[in-house]
């Protein structure tokens, strides 16, 4: 018995370790190709500005400044690359919704009842510095919780017990 819950715990810090590592892995990636998209498009602008046509070549304008403007369409995205990606989940009551939040974070984060519970609006966010136990829970009213393991469901409760009862 004891020593299930020993492999149990080093099962559970390699998960943790293996998504820091996934984790700063994909960050740096991105910030890869956000440079090397940016050098692309600014080369690809600077030889567009060299070979702007004169007032002979007509018929290459229009093309030299649909090229321009992608090229800046390119660099608004490769900016984009490093924002959060962020996903709506939004449905009738008791169909599931924190049962799939739970399953896309791969913890329980969002709370699961046979009474419903997503009521209101919350906002999990998951944070490349943390050691993916804590979770950040931004509620409609601004607040802005940074929850750690077990804790999640006592702030939660307290919360859902503090709007029931707001004296």
């Amino acid at each position: 018995m004891e020593l299930y819950a020993v492999d149990r715990k080093a099962e559970e810090l390699f998960a943790v370790l293996f998504n820091k590592i996934l984790i700063r892995k994909a960050d740096s990636e991105r910030l890869h190709l956000k440079k090397k998209i940016t050098e692309i498009s600014q080369e690809i602008l600077k030889l567009m500005t060299d070979i702007r046509p004169n007032k002979e070549a007509v018929l290459l304008q229009p093309v030299v400044d649909e090229v321009i403007a992608k090229c800046y369409q390119l660099n608004t995205l490769a900016e984009e690359l490093m924002e959060p990606f962020l996903l709506f989940i939004v449905g009738m009551g008791k169909y599931g919704k924190s049962t799939l939040v739970n399953a896309l974070i791969g913890k329980e984060v969002a709370d699961i009842d046979v009474l419903p519970k997503t009521w209101k609006i919350d906002i999990f966010e998951a944070q490349s510095e943390n050691d993916g136990n804590e979770v950040r829970l931004r509620f409609v009213d601004g607040e802005v919780k940074n929850i750690q393991g077990p804790r999640r469901s006592i702030i939660l409760k307290m919360k859902r017990k503090k709007e029931k009862n707001p004296k």
